[in-house]
């Protein structure tokens, strides 16, 4: 189907489905307790066996419901386990799986499931395009923000020993599985932390978006649970609207990554002690303060990115005080989006308009002018715009 289209239909009256492509086609199937349908939707790929991949807790708490639906339809499953941490997402759990997964005898027409979170899905999915050059699979998020940002990318990659990311390819699901049965069950604090990749959304694409969540948050955190399907959708269309112009997220949705190189810096050096959507929102209000200071952005929207983040949301907008400036800046230095002219980032003027310096939304910056905003970004706020807003 076009790129340009995402058309959304209803395939039964459980399943909602999302036909998307990612440069490749890749729907995206959305319900509420809908494993027993996963068997008839893997059934229309022909295989000679599956391996579901997981991680401890998804396997314990999801595994069996799901090993005992597609076993009840005859099909020959392997299950597998693997480390889900941020620190294990490395090539010796990629080596270790991919060992595992030919010892299992898995051949060019089985197909992986991948039944877990971020790293999970990233650990299979570059499995996937590693053995016999490339065999399929499908993923199955169990965390919100598995289901509403890291499936819907083709990019696959683990860290290497310097930073995030830095080892990957691009491969694409056959499809994508979300049931909000499993990420209803996550920590709160997980939920805040995908929810802050939606705020990013709002900011950098769509101020319409933003006021919806922020009318949403307004009542606590709380309000998301109400239709907690409905919620799951739109944050999945708030970055689908930005992935339909740039699948391969290599110009316009590079937007996407607004926060990401302070924060991937923030979130490596925390060795897991911060999660991805917390150490986001930390970058985010660090890049406000770097817009800020270059005169690019007004001060009341650097104190709206605390507002809804900090008031509303409740997740960390401060620089970790046990991290220098010095530390993060060198730990930027390793990150994906550095080119040969050094430290780049992306600078936001207001909400839906980043600022574009020569065509490019990446722009160049000194590490005194990073160390600046890292400091700016570890003093204390002031209240001003929440109070205006009363």
């Amino acid at each position: 189907m076009n790129t340009e289209e995402i058309t959304k239909l209803e395939t039964s009256t459980e399943v909602v489905e999302l036909e998307v492509d990612l440069g490749q086609p890749c729907p995206y199937y959305l319900g509420d307790g809908i494993v027993n349908y996963f068997p008839e939707y893997l059934r229309r790929f022909p295989h000679d066996k599956i391996i579901v991949v997981s991680s401890r807790i998804p396997n314990e708490l999801f595994g069996d419901a799901l090993f005992q639906a597609l076993d009840s339809q005859g099909a020959s499953v392997i299950r597998l386990v693997i480390d889900d941490r941020e620190s294990s997402k490395n090539w010796r759990t990629l080596s270790s799986l991919c060992e595992a997964l030919i010892e299992a005898g898995v051949t060019r027409d089985s197909i992986l499931v991948a039944l877990g979170g971020g790293v999970v899905g990233n650990v299979v999915g570059l499995a996937a395009g590693l053995v016999f050059r490339g065999i399929r699979y499908v993923e199955v998020p169990t965390t919100l923000m598995a289901q509403t940002d890291s499936v819907l990318s083709r990019k696959q990659a683990i860290n290497g020993s310097t930073g995030k990311n830095q080892f990957g390819l691009y491969h694409t699901p056959l499809f994508i599985w979300s049931d909000v049965a499993y990420s209803r069950r996550e920590p709160l604090r997980q939920t805040r932390s995908a929810v802050v990749e939606a705020v990013k959304n709002g900011l950098v694409n769509s101020p319409e978006w933003l006021d919806e969540l922020t009318g949403i948050l307004q009542g606590g955190i709380d309000g998301i649970y109400q239709d907690f399907k409905q919620f799951t959708l739109r944050l999945v269309e708030s970055k689908l609207s930005i992935l339909q112009r740039d699948p391969s997220e290599k110009k316009e949705a590079i937007i996407l990554e607004y926060g990401h190189t302070f924060g991937h810096a923030i979130e490596w050096l925390s060795r897991g002690s911060i999660y991805h959507g917390e150490a986001v929102s930390i970058g985010m209000c660090t890049a406000a303060h770097l817009s800020r200071e270059m005169r690019l952005m007004e001060k009341d929207v650097v104190e709206l990115h605390y507002y809804v983040l900090q008031e509303l949301l409740g997740v960390p907008v401060r620089v970790p005080t046990e991290l220098t400036p010095a530390q993060i800046c060198n730990a930027m230095l390793s990150d994906n989006k550095r080119t040969s002219t050094g430290l780049s980032c992306l600078l936001l003027e207001k909400p839906g308009r980043l600022h574009k310096p020569n065509g490019s939304y990446l722009t160049k910056v000194s590490p005194e002018q990073v160390r600046w905003a890292l400091q700016a970004a570890g003093n204390d706020r002031c209240d001003s715009w929440g109070e205006t807003q009363k």
